[in-house]
């Protein structure tokens, strides 16, 4: 069985771009904030600075890491306020189930093994339907070469 290269889905430009100009706010508030040297406006800067790093952070991450990595052996997530790594590997998926694709796919196990849903939100929708698309025929393929 060939392998196909790892592909690659990156989250909605619309998100990125809301949480970089959040971002942006919300340091020119803790700065702003930070100018006023009385006690509660002090505590405010600081708040607003630590969630302004984590926003930094979380936008760091969402431009370097894609939202799904997807290769012929397994599917990679990387969700959450701090995106994380979840790997589910494609081996021992029998099928794909989606009733709204717009929304999410349920990757279905054997009877012991457990079933995966992955939301699809974070993508565009040409992507949302790539990536089921994707996903189908990677399983396909290995019944396929499995009853030859």
């Amino acid at each position: 069985m060939h392998s196909q290269p790892a592909v690659l889905f990156k989250r909605k430009t619309l998100d990125v771009a809301v949480t970089g100009c959040l971002t942006f706010g919300l340091l020119i508030l803790s700065i702003l904030s930070f100018r006023n040297h009385s006690g509660p406006w002090a505590t405010a800067g600081i708040l607003l600075g630590v969630i302004t790093i984590l926003l930094a952070v979380r936008l760091f991450i969402a431009l370097k890491k894609p939202y799904l990595d997807l290769t012929d052996n397994r599917v990679t997530v990387y969700n959450g306020l701090l995106p994380k790594a979840n790997h589910y590997s494609l081996e021992h998926i029998q099928g794909a189930h989606t009733n709204r694709p717009e929304t999410y796919i349920e990757l279905l196990g054997r009877e012991d093994e457990k079933t995966v849903r992955i939301d699809l939100h974070p993508l565009d929708k040409a992507d949302r339907i790539r990536f089921i698309f994707l996903v189908e025929s990677s399983i396909n393929r290995k019944f396929s070469h499995r009853h030859r």
